[in-house]
């Protein structure tokens, strides 16, 4: 699910059942996302991510995305805690040069 702005697209949830994982399936909807992007002509792509969701920092990482800050203290853990998101970027124009 995307959202789009007057100058990004957030990307809102991604999601693969468990038996697509491993194949490709995550990767597919990330390029996806990227082709709505230069289709609606926006710059950036973003998105948060739990910082313990070392699978998903790989894929993001693998499709380009760059690390731009932090929410401290954002994400509810079951144990009553918190846990930070990750704030992640991909530029358009910065990819194509």
């Amino acid at each position: 699910m995307v959202s789009i702005g007057p100058f990004d697209i957030e990307i809102e949830m991604l999601a693969v059942a468990h038996q697509w994982r491993r194949r490709g399936v995550a990767r597919q909807l990330v390029a996806a996302a990227q082709a709505r992007l230069h289709e609606e002509q926006r710059e950036r792509l973003l998105l948060e991510v739990r910082a313990s969701n070392a699978p998903a920092l790989a894929l993001y990482q693998q499709c380009g995305f760059a690390l731009d800050g932090r929410r401290r203290g954002y994400y509810p853990t079951p144990d009553g805690g918190r846990e930070d998101a990750l704030l992640m970027s991909w530029n358009a124009l910065a990819d194509n040069q």
